[in-house]
């Protein structure tokens, strides 16, 4: 049943592969986003 299983996950790589383009985009932007604020709220917390 493991071979069986093995094949239905590769098929759908392939779309998953296409769909992360996408998502690598939103997922950086929303990285630069949280660290741009953290660094703000430290500056805010902790004012040198």
């Amino acid at each position: 049943t493991e071979p069986e299983q093995e094949t239905p996950s590769a098929s759908t790589e392939p779309s998953s592969t296409a769909e992360n383009g996408a998502e690598v985009e939103t997922i950086s932007s929303t990285t630069i986003f949280c660290l741009v604020t953290s660094l703000w709220a430290m500056e805010r917390l902790l004012p040198i």
